[in-house]
């Protein structure tokens, strides 16, 4: 399974204030913080797969991302979670297959991202943007286990409204879970995880902070 990584909806969270912020001073900057919460309905979390021997592609998709990041200054920290129960490829028993036997969803029903390192300074410093792309790095928690994940981020803006689209490619075997067999196909050990979501820049509280 691919790792849902929320990611991409923090990184699109933190792009937008990043923008807004350009154009005050640096103390300013670091003086002042803002804060996204997704909005759970209007994302997505999906991963891609491989099977082999017939190299049968492997879809799955689900809920949107949860969760709240705290921009500031040039940077971004806070966490988002997927409900792993919510994923379906589009067949009920391969669904049910892979959430009792492999995700073991009754035992770990969320996975979760947490941001740990994001530069904003590259965003445009106007209030809108289209598509700009930001590496990130974070900490997977999967299955029971924490690993650093990577990916890229695109992130888009419109004022005070933000979206993000994030990839990354996880191994599942490096956190304990078994290479899916189904009806004669094994999946491959390489996941490509990507997360959709949109959000609105609001002044900060420090809730990511918690």
């Amino acid at each position: 399974m691919k790792r849902p990584s929320s990611l991409y909806a923090l990184l699109a969270v933190v792009g937008i204030a990043s923008g807004a912020d350009a154009a005050q001073s640096a103390p300013d900057k670091a003086a002042s913080s803002q804060h996204v919460v997704l909005q759970k309905q209007a994302g997505t979390v999906e991963f891609f797969a491989v099977g082999w021997p017939s190299a049968l592609k492997i879809h799955g998709k689900g809920a949107g991302p949860e969760g709240d990041i705290l921009l500031t200054g040039d940077g971004a920290r806070g966490s988002i979670a997927f409900d792993l129960e919510s994923l379906e490829t589009g067949i009920a028993l391969r669904d049910r297959h892979l959430k009792e036997n492999y995700l073991q969803t009754a035992r770990y029903p969320k996975a979760t991202l947490a941001l740990s390192s994001i530069d904003l300074k590259p965003l445009p410093a106007s209030a809108s943007y289209k598509n700009a792309s930001l590496p990130f790095e974070g900490v997977l928690s999967l299955h029971g286990a924490e690993r650093p994940v990577g990916g890229e981020a695109k992130l888009t803006r419109e004022g005070s409204k933000v979206s993000a689209a994030a990839s990354f490619t996880i191994d599942i075997r490096e956190f304990g879970i078994d290479v899916p067999s189904y009806l004669g196909i094994t999946v491959a050990e390489k996941v490509q995880v990507k997360v959709s979501f949109s959000g609105t820049v609001e002044p900060s509280h420090d809730v990511a902070g918690r």
